[in-house]
C-alpha cells in the first residue's frame, strides 16, 4: 500500500536534486561557455534529460526488484511499471527545473522547490497514500502531477490499468513536459546565462 507513495516522493525529491544541479553549471560558468559554442542550448538540455531518464531508470530498477522480491501480491507487468516510473521522473524533472530557473540564486531555488515539492508530495500521494487520505483531499491529490502519476503506477502493478486512460494521462504529461522543455530552454537562453 505504502510502496507506490514512498517511491513516488523519492521521485519527486530526486528530480528536484537533479533539476537544482543547472545552479552548479550556471556557476562553474559552462552556460555561459556553451553558449559561445556552435553546439545549441537544446542539445545541451535534450542530453541532461537522457541523464536523467538513466538515474530514474536504475532507481526504477532498483525499485521494481525489489517490489517485486517483497510483494506477496501477485504483480501485473513490471516492466511497464519501471517505464512508467521514469516517464513520470523525467516529467518531475523538467517540471522543477523549469521553477528551479525562475529563482534569483541557488539558496531561493532551494526555498522556492520546497514550496513547491512539499505541498505535493503532502497532498498528491507521497508521504500518505490515497487510501488513508480523507476523500476532500485524495480528490485533490489526484489531480496533481505526482497524483496522476501515482494512481496509474498502481494501475499498472494491479493489472487493472485502462489504456484509454493511461494513454490519457500520458499524453498529458508528455505535453506538459514538452512545454517545460521549451519554456526552459527559452529561460536560460534569456535570463540565466549572465
Amino acid at each position: 500500500l505504502f510502496f507506490p507513495s514512498i517511491f513516488f516522493m523519492t521521485l519527486v525529491f530526486v528530480a528536484r536534486t537533479l533539476a537544482d544541479e543547472i545552479w552548479k553549471e550556471r556557476m562553474f560558468g559552462t552556460l555561459r561557455r556553451l553558449a559561445g559554442t556552435a553546439a545549441p542550448l537544446g542539445g545541451f538540455l535534450a542530453g541532461r534529460l537522457v541523464c536523467v531518464a538513466l538515474v530514474f531508470f536504475a532507481l526504477s530498477l532498483v525499485a521494481i526488484l525489489v517490489l517485486n522480491r517483497v510483494a506477496d501480491a501477485p504483480l501485473a507487468n513490471l516492466p511497464a511499471a519501471g517505464l512508467w516510473l521514469v516517464f513520470s521522473g523525467t516529467v518531475f524533472f523538467l517540471l522543477l527545473l523549469l521553477t528551479t530557473l525562475h529563482a534569483s540564486s541557488l539558496r531561493a531555488a532551494n526555498v522556492l522547490g520546497n514550496l513547491v515539492v512539499f505541498p505535493l508530495v503532502i497532498v498528491g500521494g507521497g508521504f500518505f497514500p490515497f487510501e488513508v487520505m480523507p476523500d476532500w483531499m485524495a480528490r485533490i491529490g489526484r489531480l496533481t502531477p505526482n497524483g496522476w502519476a501515482v494512481v496509474q503506477f498502481k494501475a499498472i502493478l494491479s493489472g487493472s490499468v485502462d489504456a484509454t486512460a493511461l494513454a490519457m494521462t500520458a499524453a498529458g504529461m508528455l505535453l506538459v513536459s514538452a512545454l517545460a522543455f521549451l519554456l526552459a530552454l527559452r529561460r536560460i537562453r534569456r535570463n540565466f546565462l549572465v
